[in-house]
């Protein structure tokens, strides 16, 4: 199973993406209908003007079309999270003011994803979405037609939090932020999908708080009991991208040993940490 989650925070000019698996119900159910919000002041100003923030902002992309019924990485993901979500009553409508949803976020383009993936792939992609539906590699991963564009949608996601949340670090104040999309990412490597992942969407995250932001240094930590080695390729000569992983030694892929911690001037910069 791999990551369909990402939390995003900053602090101090530091932003922090951290990478998760989670759980999930088989049912597919939604959340429920939406009631009305409120606001929630926090006790700071900027200027004259008395800073509203929520605490977490998340972004959904379900990416329903692209599914395979048979396959663990399928439609109901999402579904089955937002309903247990609501349940736990995490949701804005529970949590009105500590947690609002952003909507308006739009997909990421073509050379966003280049910043972190092969320009020839990329353009490949598209071609193949085109072709659809296939089954590559043997993890097995699936492509359907509207793979390509739900993958530049989930990546718009992660930018658009990286948006609100570097928007309000100057406040001292900066919410999180939490991505809930497929198809997840961390083990899409520069040149190819992989284990699952199409595009590897907390890189595109992390190179859009440094290029976008002007950030200098990025850290994610991935969480799963998979290692997200496409995050760490991608990654893996850059001293200003730490990247920290916690998974099960010897799971798939097979990558992340202790030993592995960067090459080049991005040596010490990926940490690994193999589990029993």
């Amino acid at each position: 199973m791999v990551a369909v989650s990402t939390i995003i925070s900053c602090n101090q000019g530091r932003t922090l993406f951290r990478g998760s698996t989670l759980d999930l119900r088989k049912d597919g159910k939604h959340a429920p209908a939406a009631r009305k919000r409120r606001s929630f002041a926090v006790s700071a100003t900027s200027g004259d003007s008395e800073l509203v923030l929520p605490r977490l902002y998340f972004a959904t992309n379900a990416s329903l079309e692209h599914n395979q019924s048979f396959h663990p990485e399928c439609a109901e993901r999402v579904p089955a999270i937002l309903e247990s979500l609501a349940a736990a009553h995490l949701t804005p409508y529970d949590r009105p003011g500590d947690v609002a949803e952003l909507e308006d976020f739009t997909s990421a383009t073509p050379e966003d994803i280049m910043r972190v993936h092969d320009p020839k792939y990329v353009r490949t992609f598209p071609i193949l979405s085109s072709r659809a539906p296939m089954i590559i590699e043997d993890a097995p991963t699936y492509i359907t037609p509207s793979s390509y564009e739900l993958a530049l949608r989930s990546a718009g996601a992660g930018m658009g939090l990286v948006d609100k949340v570097c928007a309000a670090a100057g406040s001292g104040l900066a919410p999180s932020g939490f991505a809930l999309c497929r198809p997840p990412g961390h083990h899409a490597v520069p040149r190819a999908p992989m284990g699952f992942c199409l595009v590897g969407t907390v890189a595109v995250a992390a190179r859009h708080a440094q290029e976008a932001h002007g950030l200098q240094r990025v850290a994610i930590v991935d969480f799963d009991v998979h290692h997200g080695n496409g995050t760490q390729d991608i990654f893996y000569n850059d001293p200003d991208v730490l990247f920290i992983s916690t998974h099960q030694e010897g799971s798939y892929p097979g990558t992340g040993k202790a030993t592995e911690v960067g090459e080049g001037e991005g040596e010490g910069a990926t940490l690994n940490i193999p589990l029993p």
